[in-house]
């Protein structure tokens, strides 16, 4: 299976849409779907949980579609290339894609 990263839609876009809603100025392109929750329960305070490794095959393959983490899936989207932890959590702390940090 071929992956292919989507740098509109990816773990750099989520920390870009937690920072608009804070009313800094994200480099990336924010999520509309993120913007929108953000912006109806307009939370004092954002916390992002990160399983590292868990991605959704994983989740298909191993858990019930029944499990509390499918039925309350948004939406399924790409981590950053490379795909490993200090790349994912440094794009997911500054809203910067690996080759900018």
């Amino acid at each position: 299976m071929l992956v292919k990263n989507n740098y509109e839609e990816c773990l750099t876009n989520i920390a870009c849409s937690i920072q608009k809603y804070f009313e800094l100025k994200p480099k990336h392109k924010s999520l509309p779907y993120i913007d929108k929750i953000l912006s109806d329960k307009q939370p004092k305070n954002v916390i992002v949980i990160l399983f590292d490794g868990m991605g959704s095959r994983i989740l298909d393959r191993t858990i019930s579609k029944e499990s509390f983490f499918n039925k309350n899936k948004i939406k399924e989207i790409t981590t950053v290339f490379p795909a490993i932890t200090t790349a994912a959590t440094t794009s997911i702390r500054t809203g910067l894609n690996p080759i900018e940090h």
